[in-house]
């Protein structure tokens, strides 16, 4: 199975804004801004999000299982897509919720170079309780999506070839 490599799994947390995508069985597109993603001890992510924000996209990967992460880190425009076939969605458990605070504290330390105030990232990770969901999936393909000469090249997973 392919796994994210070190610098992947760093990325992770240096304060990237999240984006989640999908397709429904129609082909038609959907996107929610996600809160968080993790590496679990398998080696599949999981992406937390509002579940209220992400009701098409909940749908959609239940539809096609097929999903694809944007991580873009603000001051660097470092951005990276990961797609997976095999999504799952459920709603978080209690142990996820720890993963917001260090994802929202580290998003706003970029943005606050920016000007943005942490009012404005607390809107952003703001979830009713018990409206936290989560999306799992083995990572298949990676790509890097910053701007610049390298867009669209193919990123190497541990185990997987480009």
């Amino acid at each position: 199975m392919a796994r994210l490599t070190a610098e992947l799994r760093q990325h992770l947390g240096v304060g990237v804004a999240h984006q989640i995508g999908a397709c429904d069985a129609d082909g038609r597109p959907c996107l929610c801004r996600g809160l968080a993603a993790v590496e679990e001890d398998d080696g599949r992510l999981s992406v937390l999000f509002s579940a209220d924000a992400g009701f098409e996209l909940i749908e959609a990967v239940r539809a096609t299982r097929l999903v694809a992460l944007v991580l873009a880190r603000p001051t660097t425009h470092r951005s990276v897509q990961i797609k997976g076939d095999d999504a799952e969605v459920a709603m978080a458990e209690p142990r996820h919720w720890a993963w917001l605070e260090p994802r929202r504290d580290a998003l706003a330390r970029e943005l606050a170079q920016y000007g943005f105030g942490e009012a404005h990232v607390d809107a952003w990770y703001h979830v009713e309780p018990g409206r936290l969901a989560r999306i799992t999936f083995t990572p298949r393909a990676a790509w890097d999506q910053t701007p610049g000469p390298g867009a669209g090249a193919p990123i190497a997973l541990d185990g997987n070839a480009p």
